[in-house]
């Protein structure tokens, strides 16, 4: 069992952290499902599973700039509704203006 007041976590940044991988429903087995913002920019990240952010019904942002992603699957934001704001400038959506990635988000839910 997590600590309750992770339950009520809204930002996490986890910048900088040697990462690599996000596994299945990563956030949500640790009770964070109440994030609205989450960083997680210069990781090292080069694999995400399609369901790492499963039960983030309240994230609004979603930093994913300078990993070493190519593509992130369209299955990984399925049911992610509220996310507003995708950066990625330095990843996966390198050279997507934030006008394209906002239309990105619109087709994707």
């Amino acid at each position: 069992m997590y600590p309750t007041q992770l339950f009520n976590h809204q930002v996490l940044d986890l910048s900088g952290n040697d990462l690599q991988t996000l596994p299945r429903e990563i956030f949500a087995k640790r009770g964070l499902v109440n994030l609205q913002r989450l960083h997680l920019s210069n990781c090292n990240l080069g694999q995400v599973d399609p369901t790492a952010f499963r039960g983030l019904t309240n994230l609004v942002e979603l930093n994913l700039a300078g990993n070493l992603l190519t593509s992130v699957p369209i299955a990984t934001f399925a049911g992610e509704k509220r996310i507003r704001d995708l950066v990625g400038d330095d990843g996966p959506f390198s050279g997507l203006s934030k006008d394209k990635r906002t239309l990105l988000l619109a087709q994707l839910l």
